[in-house]
């Protein structure tokens, strides 16, 4: 048996029945696909949406379902909510506590991206990712109150250049409620790309969303404030006070907190479908399982010319578990090899649809965690087999009865 490699033998054995190899191979392959796929799109979007706004300490807007108001006004989900009255903005950003506020205005679109009315302070303050500042392209910021800054996105996807006019429309969705054609805004800077919701967002000033509805800018409600703070220990004092704001129902929430309820409402979803495709897993080794013991008594004969070649039941046992492992190799293999490809091609769709890139899904020790896993499992599901072909040696010598 020295003569033949146990290695080299596995690999030819394993050739000689290529097709039913195959279909085990792609079975497991499926199945890691399926695992890692949902992990990673789990852990992707996650990363994407904890990334897309940093140091920044509060939120702050109408009174509703905190969850609510960190999706609407920071990743553009959902229906805005209830205006703050600017008496309360004007208060709010003299506390003593508060280093600076930015005030965001939504409820219009255009082609179905959302316009934000903001101030200069956004494009100083707000930050992504790893405290990176929003940048621009080409252009200049608003100065106006015809001016608009394009994300990167919508300059993209609908051809805008600098100097293109456009109108908004009241309203969210491409259809909206009613246009504002009276009101004309001309491009006067496009964003870097951030991989955030703002790439999918017209920037305008408070002064024109005052404007376009009727309002004085004095004036003016707004959808919410982003607050960054002097005094970072102050931050659940300045909460509790904004929660019993006197004079209206406002509500204060920290981003990070908020998501964590979010990530609380989906966990459950998330679990139940990594235990799900973690079954699908030992369905698919179950399912190589059932075809190795289908084919062991088919190959009586060739274990037969292995022991009159010297192998011994030992060898001949660890043959089938070798078989058993390099077929789990190459399935964890293909299938986490499949699923880079699959995140390389949803990540584009998750950026057009929601402006949120996959975050972190690249190759990593996950996926060596994965490939060792499904590996050593198939290595203990060719035991069975082997197992069988060592007692079935022990008893055939070379008389397999024909």
């Amino acid at each position: 048996m020295s003569r033949f490699p146990l290695l080299a033998l596995a690999l030819a054995s394993l050739r000689a029945r290529l097709g039913t190899v195959l279909l085990m191979v792609m079975t497991l392959a499926l199945s890691t696909l399926l695992f890692t796929g949902v992990a990673k799109l789990s852990d992707g979007m996650r990363a994407s949406f904890e990334a897309t706004l940093v140091e920044t300490d509060l939120i702050i807007g109408a009174r509703s379902a905190p969850v609510n108001l960190l999706l609407a006004t920071v990743f553009r989900i959902g229906d805005p909510p209830a205006n703050i009255s600017a008496r309360a903005v004007r208060q709010i950003g003299d506390l003593d506590e508060v280093a600076w506020s930015v005030p965001l205005s939504l409820g219009d679109n255009h082609r179905g991206f959302r316009v934000l009315g903001t101030n200069a302070d956004y494009f100083s303050y707000y930050r992504f990712g790893a405290g990176m500042p929003l940048l621009l392209a080409e252009g200049r910021q608003f100065a106006a109150a015809e001016d608009v800054v394009l994300g990167a996105e919508v300059a993209r996807d609908l051809g805008y250049a600098l100097g293109t006019e456009l109108s908004l429309t009241h309203g969210l969705g491409q259809a909206g409620i009613s246009d504002h054609d009276e009101h004309a805004f001309r491009v006067v800077g496009i964003l870097r790309p951030t991989g955030t919701p703002v790439d999918r967002t017209l920037h305008v000033s408070l002064v024109a969303m005052a404007e376009i509805h009727g309002q004085i800018a004095e004036d003016a409600s707004v959808s919410a404030l982003l607050i960054g703070l002097a005094n970072k220990p102050s931050i659940l004092r300045l909460k509790r006070r904004i929660d019993t704001w006197p004079d209206e129902a406002l509500l204060a929430i920290l981003p990070g907190q908020a998501l964590g309820e979010l990530w609380a409402v989906t966990g459950l979803a998330e679990r139940a479908l990594l235990g799900i495709s973690g079954f699908v897993i030992i369905v698919g080794l179950m399912s190589a399982l059932t075809s190795l013991l289908t084919g062991l008594a088919a190959r009586r004969r060739e274990v037969a010319v292995l022991r009159a070649v010297g192998a011994g039941p030992l060898q001949i046992g660890g043959l089938l578990v070798l078989e058993t492992t390099l077929i789990g190799f190459a399935g964890a293999i293909i299938g986490i090899g499949l699923t880079q490809v699959g995140l390389w091609l949803a990540g584009p769709m998750l950026q057009l649809r929601w402006g949120l890139g996959l975050l972190g899904t690249g190759l990593g020790m996950f996926d060596v965690y994965v490939l060792a896993g499904v590996t050593m499992a198939a290595a203990l599901v060719g035991l069975v087999p082997a197992c069988i072909a060592y007692r079935r040696t022990l008893m055939d010598g070379l008389d397999i009865g024909v």
